[in-house]
């Protein structure tokens, strides 16, 4: 997704599936909130408990003083190669070009089931996948996770969905309105035949 500039534009949900540790799933939405800013909504799927500690992601070209903001965002890494962001945030053997780490080790000060970013950087982000590192997974909240989704921008991104109900075409409207006329006067016609 490019950092265009036009009106805000939000993305269909992006899912991201387990690659390895306990099933889980974790759904984010990516929203062009400025000319460069971005912002993330993520979520737990369906059935899925678990403490969200990390999202991660790469991007094509160069993108230069990356900073975030968000009341759960605990710190960050834009250098490039990222795969741990500590406190057990890892995705490895998989690395990205960033990473935003969300709250804080274990569910005794925080349990983080959903959760708002915002990305601000120099330059365009063009998304290529992303990554989510959940831990605290399961019912025993024993758990641990690690997801992953191919950024697909004409599948999960586009213009807010439009309204179905169609609108009339002005061509329409006028032969609709010639029509109305037209058997109005057969109707007027035929009472006056009736009459003589």
């Amino acid at each position: 997704m490019a950092i265009s500039g036009l009106l805000p534009r939000i993305a269909s949900a992006v899912t991201l599936e387990k690659y390895t540790g306990d099933n889980a799933q974790v759904v984010i939405y990516i929203s062009e909130v400025g000319p460069t800013v971005l912002q993330f909504d993520v979520s737990l799927g369906s059935g899925t408990i678990a403490d969200i500690r990390g999202i991660f992601f790469d991007w094509d070209g160069t993108v230069t003083n990356m900073t975030v903001t968000g009341a759960d965002v605990t710190g960050w890494d834009f250098s490039g190669n990222v795969s741990n962001l500590g406190g057990g945030v890892a995705m490895n053997p998989k690395s990205f070009n960033g990473g935003v780490l969300i709250g804080t080790p274990g569910i005794g000060k925080d349990d983080i089931s959903s959760t708002s970013f915002t990305v601000t950087a120099d330059g365009v982000i063009n998304l290529k996948t992303l990554g989510a590192r959940l831990q605290s997974v399961g019912p025993r909240r024993s758990g641990s996770s690690k997801l992953f989704a191919v950024y697909d921008e004409l599948g999960g991104y586009g213009d807010p969905p439009v309204d179905p109900t169609p609108t009339p075409e002005p061509a329409a409207i006028i032969l609709l309105g010639i029509g109305t006329i037209l058997a109005s006067l057969s109707h007027s016609s035929k009472l006056l035949s009736s009459l003589n």
